[in-house]
């Protein structure tokens, strides 16, 4: 699942580019949280309900492997050093 969130997410943060501005960052956002909530991938064997994948990419968004904006990376490290410098 995490393959097919980079694709996405790597496909979006490519067309908006290196200096787009936070309104342009919000939707592409928006465009990848939609793409997750319309997903449906089998889980398990005989597994495939929508809520289970959504679940799934929630999961790996609480544990910061996935993410919705396009620098959340970025912002999330910058907050974690400003917390350590406390």
């Amino acid at each position: 699942m995490r393959e097919e969130w980079e694709i996405q997410f790597n496909r979006l943060v490519d067309e908006i580019g290196d200096a787009a501005a936070e309104d342009t960052m919000r939707s592409a956002a928006q465009k990848v949280y939609a793409w997750v909530e319309d997903s449906c991938y089998p889980i398990r064997p005989r597994v495939l309900h929508p809520s289970m994948t959504r679940g799934s990419f929630h999961i790996l968004a609480d544990t910061l492997r996935v993410g919705w904006h396009p620098e959340f990376m970025r912002r999330l490290k910058h907050l974690l050093e400003t917390r350590e410098e406390l």
